[in-house]
């Protein structure tokens, strides 16, 4: 009897080869998307390029786009309300870095972490069921990152970073019983904060949606490893990021008219002891003088100095002994590099991503209310860093700007179907999935607690 196969399956396999390419095709991009994850949480892929301006990680992106491409993406599957000025802010960036070699690389990676945004947002767009994906790269790349530092901890390895002990928590390793800050996967202590800071809150949702019971324990364990690393970065921004970021999940995830008063009584303890706080740690010291060489920089350079040349020019105002790599400020650190019109094109980036949040936030569900607690903390934490300037920190915040875009919440047009780019999909294809999506139950991210909602008297917030 011949095992061989006969002509009619061999003629077969292209046909079934075509009929699943769709499938094949997204799973190619997902391995590409779960890459770049963990190069952005671990450096796990090599830094040089390997052809022309192509290294690893743009190879892997431009892999998974060209992937779902094929797969058969459509405009409104990559299309959000941040289309314009995201444009805009690419367009700027590239007038304010030409003729700059080294603001052109960095441009570069700019545009990487754009389409690592795209990417995601087309995954999520296509199947929601991939917020899975989101949840569980989180977790595994918070632990990876974050059990590392907590190695460094337990063996007494010197990162180079410390702080005193005491209500100042001052600088300096010479100091009495100073306490290493860990750095886990990243070179610098506050980096590793701003990397938690973002995934924590996703890493915990994903723990607790584990349905067997002994798995969830692990998680849970692994989790709470986790956020001990946070607290070992001895991050002072990274701990009050961290604490508005839990409130605005207490409030998002279930939204009451208890919890939103509640969420007020803390907002407004917090508001009359933040001067004493501020005092008992000496104010933001040098930020100051950064800030305001910003301002004065932005002033005589409307039209911006290129990406990555903030630093350089505020080291060469603020003359102090220190290399300083940004503002220290996310938003006035792309006034400086991108112009006046880059910097306000942030400002619209940053407003239509909060009104999105809150639109999803008045239906309440833990993935939104992790993203809303990721997102909250990070964009507290720039107003006086700028961690965004590292690309690994860059692509993992892309990743939940993507994830926010795509909540279910108000469905309104994208500005490609406005654009009339897409008018065979227009009746159908929305910004948003179903508020109801099949397949999300089972991990917890459909609104499992609607029932018990009900009873209560929800408001918008």
């Amino acid at each position: 009897m011949s095992v061989l196969p006969s002509r009619s399956s061999i003629a077969a396999a292209p046909s079934r080869w075509w009929s699943q390419r769709s499938q094949i095709l997204t799973s190619v991009a997902v391995v590409c998307f779960v890459v770049l994850f963990f190069e952005a949480s671990a450096d796990v892929l090599p830094d040089g390029t390997l052809f022309w301006l192509i290294t690893p990680s743009r190879l892997v992106l431009i892999i998974g786009l060209a992937a779902l491409l094929l797969a058969g993406g459509r405009v409104t599957d990559w299309s959000t309300w941040l289309d314009v000025p995201l444009i805009a802010l690419i367009a700027l960036s590239a007038w304010a870095s030409r003729g700059s070699e080294a603001a052109m690389a960095q441009f570069r990676w700019f545009l990487t972490g754009v389409g690592m945004f795209l990417l995601t947002v087309c995954l999520l767009r296509r199947n929601a069921d991939n917020r899975r994906l989101v949840l569980w790269s989180a977790f595994v790349g918070a632990a990876v990152a974050g059990l590392a530092g907590v190695r460094q901890w337990a063996a007494e390895q010197s990162t180079g970073f410390c702080r005193a002990p005491g209500a100042s928590m001052a600088d300096g390793c010479e100091r009495p019983g100073a306490m290493i800050r860990v750095a886990g996967s990243f070179f610098n202590p506050n980096l590793l904060a701003a990397f938690l800071v973002l995934v924590l809150p996703l890493a915990w949702v994903a723990a607790v949606k584990v349905q067997d019971r002994l798995l969830r324990l692990a998680s849970l364990t692994v989790a709470a490893m986790t956020t001990l690393a946070l607290v070992l970065t001895w991050s002072r921004g990274a701990f009050v990021a961290f604490a508005a970021g839990a409130l605005v999940f207490f409030l998002a995830s279930r939204p009451t008219r208890n919890r939103l008063i509640a969420t007020g009584a803390v907002l407004l303890v917090g508001a009359l002891a933040l001067p004493e706080a501020i005092a008992s740690t000496r104010g933001p010291g040098v930020r100051v003088d950064l800030w305001g060489a910003a301002l004065s920089i932005a002033g005589r350079h409307p039209f911006g100095i290129g990406l990555g040349n903030a630093g350089p020019a505020i080291t060469a105002q603020v003359v102090d002994g220190r290399d300083y790599q940004h503002a220290h400020n996310l938003w006035l650190n792309w006034f400086v590099e991108a112009g006046w019109l880059g910097g306000l094109a942030v400002v619209a980036l940053t407003v239509v991503l909060l009104l999105k949040l809150i639109d999803a936030g008045r239906r309440g569900s833990l993935y939104s209310g992790a993203l809303g607690a990721g997102m909250t903390g990070f964009l507290i934490l720039s107003l006086a860093d700028h961690p965004a300037n590292l690309t690994r920190i860059a692509m993992t915040a892309w990743v939940l700007v993507a994830a926010i875009m795509t909540l279910p919440g108000t469905q309104l047009p994208t500005w490609s179907q406005l654009l009339g780019w897409s008018g065979r999909d227009r009746q159908k294809a929305t910004e948003d999935q179903p508020e109801s999506e099949p397949g999300l139950s089972d991990v917890g991210l459909a609104d499992d607690e609607a029932s018990e909602a009900k009873r209560d008297q929800a408001v918008h917030v």
